[in-house]
């Protein structure tokens, strides 16, 4: 992991940035989280709002999509096909 330089978001700390900052999204939107890593994020984002992962490490991205149930695509943010546009 240290190849990549990754660092894991505690989950708490996703839940209080989305609770902040995020409380109006909804079942019409899209969001994407880069560098999903573990998918902190991915998990505290409301289960009704459509939430797709991306992480170029192919073993946090197995990892996010057990830990959350969502998407998760694998590859660098920058470059990858989106299946939609995000909200």
């Amino acid at each position: 992991m240290t190849d990549l330089c990754q660092f894991n978001t505690p989950v708490w700390v996703a839940q209080a940035l989305v609770e902040r900052h995020f409380s109006k999204l909804g079942a019409d939107d899209l969001v994407i989280e880069p560098s999903c890593g573990i998918g902190a994020f991915l998990q505290a984002i409301p289960s009704a709002v459509r939430a797709v992962g991306v992480e170029i490490d192919e073993v946090l991205a197995h990892r996010a999509r057990e830990n959350t149930g969502r998407e998760v695509l694998v590859g660098d943010f920058r470059t990858i096909h989106l299946p939609e546009t995000p909200t």
